[in-house]
């Protein structure tokens, strides 16, 4: 990597993240060895988030149903109920 050109800046607002704009060149020229470099500047971002006390909030979502009858759930709802009581039931045999 060029240690003479490295932009870090806060970028924007996102609707489910705050994003961080990182600039730089690398000497590698070949896809595997720049993906290995933005690998290792990623590690290094984490790294240093993690030093200053920084947690990072991955997307996540729960859906919640209250009081709604089995027999209303879509056709897809049952099914895959109805697969994962089988795994289950088969896992603890």
């Amino acid at each position: 990597m060029n240690k003479d050109l490295i932009i870090v800046r806060f970028s924007e607002f996102n609707s489910s993240s705050l994003d961080i704009f990182v600039y730089f060149f690398t000497k590698a020229t070949g896809w595997v060895d720049w993906f290995e470099t933005k690998e290792e500047i990623n590690f290094e971002v984490m790294e240093i988030l993690e030093e200053e006390g920084v947690d990072i909030a991955f997307p996540s979502e729960s859906v919640y149903i209250e009081n709604a009858p089995a027999q209303a759930w879509p056709d897809s709802i049952k099914q895959e109920i109805a697969e994962k009581t089988r795994h289950a039931e088969h896992s603890n045999k």
